[in-house]
C-alpha cells in the first residue's frame, strides 16, 4: 500500500489520534519510521477506544476482523467509511472456499476484467456468496457506506441488512492537507509553471508489495509477476502516447510522478526513457517519492492529472484539477466510484482506450481551463453532500455509547 492510501486510511480510522499523524510523518526520517507512526498512533487508539469506532476507506473490509473482535469486547457502536469488498477480482482471502481443480478461492478472477464484467459476474452469485462473519458485523453497524455502487449493489444482492447501506466515497476525496512551501520550491526547481504541465502516474497491474519489501513472496506472485510483466508495456504505451501527443500539440510540460514508491522507477523506465527527443526535452521525471500533501499542492497547479492508480486524481479533484483515472483490469471495481460521483468519461478501461482516446479527451481541458474546473467544482459539491451524510450518520452513533 502506498503512504498516500495508508496515511489517509489510518488517519480516518484512529479519529482523536488523527490530527498526531500528520506531525508523526513529517518529523519521520525513513520509509520505516512513516510506518511505524501510523502503527503506533493507530494501536494507541485501538487500544483505548473511547468513542464509536470507524472503520476507514480501503479495498476489502480490511480490518474486518478487529472491528468484530471490538465490537464483541465492548459492544459499542462502530461504523464503516467509504470500503470496497470486491468479490471477483483478485486471488481471494482466506474467507473465500477454494476451487479444487483452479485452486483459486471464491471463483476469483486474477485477470480482472472491466467495470461492466465484474457487475455481470457479481450478479451470478448465489444469495449465500458472502461469508457469515462479514454479514455478522456489517448487520450490527451503525452505518455501511460502500466506495461505489457495485459494493452496495452486491451486498444488498446478499440480503444483507444494515440501519444504513449507501454509497460514500473515498475518504481520499476529503483530504485537505497541502504542504504548499514544498510543492511550490519543487514546481520553481523544476521549471513547472502553473496551469502550464500535466502529472501522468503509470502503473503495473498488480502492486510488487514483495519487492517493496513489504513482506516476503507468496504463491500467488509469480502469477502476479507474469500477468504484470505480459502488460506493462500495453498498459504504458499509452500514457506515452499520450504524453507525446499534449507535448506536440501544446508545447506545455509533463511530470511523470508516482502514487506508490515503485512508481518512480516505473516511470522513468515506461515513460520518460523511450520518448522521442524533441518530446522528453519537456518530460520532468519525479525521482523521488512525497508525502501526499506536497503532491496535492503539486496536483493543485497542474492543469491535469492523467494516472493508472486510483487516488491521486480523488487528491487532484479536492483541489479542483481535473483528472483521469486509466483502469487497469486487475485493479477491483473501487474505479466505478469516478461514475458514481459525476465523471464516467473520466473515467478509462485500460483494456478499451488508446492514447489518442485520452488526448481526445484531454484536448477539451486544455482549451478551456475554467470550464473544466468549474466541473471539477460542481462534482466535489455533490461530494461534499455525501460527506455530510456520512458524518451526519456518525453522529448519530455518538449518542449511543
Amino acid at each position: 500500500m502506498s503512504f498516500t492510501r495508508r496515511h489517509f486510511l489510518q488517519r480516518s480510522a484512529t479519529l482523536a489520534l488523527a490530527s498526531q499523524i500528520p506531525v508523526r510523518l513529517r518529523a519521520a526520517s525513513s520509509a520505516a519510521a512513516v510506518s511505524d507512526a501510523i502503527d503506533v498512533a493507530h494501536g494507541r487508539f485501538f487500544a483505548s477506544a473511547p468513542k464509536p469506532m470507524l472503520h476507514g476507506s480501503g479495498s476489502g473490509f480490511t480490518a474486518r476482523d478487529r472491528l468484530a473482535d471490538w465490537h464483541r469486547a465492548t459492544g459499542k457502536p462502530f461504523g464503516v467509511f467509504g470500503v470496497s469488498a470486491d468479490p471477483i477480482s483478485g486471488f481471494g482471502t482466506g474467507r473465500d472456499p477454494v476451487d479444487p481443480i483452479s485452486g483459486l478461492r471464491g471463483g476469483r478472477l486474477p485477470e480482472g476484467g472491466s467495470l461492466a464484467a465484474l457487475r455481470a459476474a457479481a450478479k451470478k452469485l448465489p444469495a449465500t456468496h458472502l461469508d457469515p462473519e462479514t454479514r455478522w458485523i456489517i448487520e450490527r453497524s451503525s452505518f455501511m457506506f460502500t466506495r461505489e455502487t457495485l459494493t452496495r449493489d452486491y451486498l444488498q444482492a446478499q440480503g444483507v441488512r444494515a440501519p444504513i447501506l449507501e454509497f460514500g466515497p473515498d475518504s481520499q476525496l476529503g483530504m485537505s492537507d497541502r504542504d504548499d512551501a514544498r510543492g511550490t520550491a519543487y514546481l520553481k526547481a523544476q521549471g513547472l509553471a502553473a496551469g502550464r504541465f500535466i502529472c501522468v502516474v503509470p502503473r503495473l497491474r498488480y502492486t510488487p508489495y514483495s519487492a517493496m519489501g513489504k513482506g516476503a513472496r507468496d504463491a500467488m506472485d509469480d502469477t502476479k509477476d507474469a500477468i504484470n510483466l505480459r502488460w506493462k508495456e500495453r498498459d504504458n504505451a499509452k500514457l506515452r502516447d499520450l504524453i507525446v501527443r499534449y507535448v506536440r500539440a501544446t508545447g506545455n510540460k509533463v511530470l511523470a510522478c508516482p502514487e506508490v514508491t515503485y512508481q518512480i522507477a516505473l516511470a522513468k523506465e515506461m515513460l520518460v526513457d523511450p520518448l522521442p527527443p524533441d518530446v522528453k526535452a519537456h518530460v520532468v521525471w519525479r525521482d523521488t517519492f512525497w508525502l501526499p500533501d506536497e503532491a496535492a499542492a503539486i496536483y493543485a497547479q497542474a492543469e491535469a492529472i492523467v494516472c493508472m492508480d486510483c487516488h491521486s486524481p480523488l487528491i487532484a479533484y479536492h483541489q479542483g484539477t481535473p483528472a483521469f483515472y486509466v483502469r487497469n483490469a486487475t485493479d477491483t471495481w473501487k474505479g466505478q466510484m469516478y461514475a458514481d460521483i459525476g465523471v464516467p468519461d473520466w473515467l478509462f478501461e485500460a483494456d478499451e482506450t488508446s492514447g489518442e482516446q485520452l488526448w481526445s479527451r484531454l484536448a477539451p481541458i486544455h482549451a478551456d481551463p475554467v470550464r473544466a474546473r468549474a466541473r471539477v467544482k460542481t462534482v466535489m459539491a455533490g461530494v461534499e453532500k455525501i460527506q455530510r451524510r456520512m458524518v451526519e450518520a456518525l453522529q448519530r452513533a455518538v449518542p449511543r455509547v
